[in-house]
């Protein structure tokens, strides 16, 4: 036989239907208003809180990253820009380049670097007395990427 559905809540008046539509009505224009006036980058990335820069310069991007990314990704994303710096080397034609040098590897052998033309090569600078512990770590990260990309990823890691 049918089933019989059971109303647990009364029905609202039309009273109390009106004060909670306006009440959506206020919270949906204060959304609608926070998202004029957050700023978005090109990429769509858009802080959802307004004090995002106060929390970038107490170090939150750094000491709850997980949070910050959901909260506050464009200002993290402005902090970390200006924590990298990038270096270009420009190399003219008939100069030597990246492919012409070479390098002794963890045995001694000589390494010739033509062989990394055409693959998109990592060099990476690793203080081993500054990081102790760590090493192990980087090491098996630089090894987990080249395994996903064998093909066309090679990693060098120079050890000082």
């Amino acid at each position: 036989r049918g089933s019989k559905i059971q109303r647990i809540r009364p029905k609202p008046s039309n009273k109390h239907r009106a004060k909670h539509t306006m009440r959506l009505g206020l919270h949906l224009f204060a959304l609608v208003g926070y998202f004029f006036i957050v700023p978005a980058d090109a990429d769509g990335l858009m802080d959802r809180l307004p004090n995002c820069d106060e929390l970038v310069q107490k170090n939150e991007c750094q000491n709850n990253p997980k949070k910050m990314m959901d909260d506050c990704p464009l200002a993290c994303r402005k902090w970390q820009e200006s924590r990298t710096k990038v270096e270009y080397a420009y190399v003219d034609e008939g100069q030597p380049s990246f492919f012409g040098l070479k390098a002794k590897n963890s045995t001694g052998s000589e390494l010739n670097f033509e062989m990394f033309d055409g693959y998109l090569t990592i060099v990476a600078n690793i203080l081993k007395d500054c990081m102790p512990g760590q090493i192990e770590q980087i090491l098996n990260a630089m090894e987990h990427l080249h395994g996903v990309w064998p093909y066309s990823l090679e990693v060098l890691v120079f050890p000082f």
